[in-house]
């Protein structure tokens, strides 16, 4: 299975270096009025994917933390709940123990 996800990458990153030799052309990425920046199509590819993974990964950044403290306060509460409730019965019929009729 680690030999089928190897190859899979291997054939990703081959996907990603033709498309990178293939888009070796000059372009100009005009930022704020006044300023420019003229490099190779594939940096300015690379650069705005890691932009946006950036800000992808800082806006869900509050929900993944408050969900790990919402379930860690969870498991503290079932470990209290564990601790406070006495041993579940078994099942089977104490030996001790005789019913209404005494059999």
């Amino acid at each position: 299975m680690k030999l089928f996800f190897w190859l899979i990458r291997l054939v990703i990153f081959l996907i990603v270096l033709v498309f990178a030799l293939g888009n070796q052309n000059e372009v100009t990425v005009h930022l704020v009025p006044g300023y420019t920046w003229t490099t190779a199509l594939i940096w300015a590819l690379a650069v705005a994917i890691l932009l946006g993974i950036a800000l992808g990964i800082s806006a869900m950044m509050p929900l993944w933390l408050k969900q790990r403290r919402l379930a860690i306060q969870a498991n503290k509460q079932l470990k209290l709940q564990a601790t406070a409730l006495p041993a579940a019965p078994t099942g089977k019929p104490n030996p001790t123990d005789s019913d209404e009729l005494g059999i």
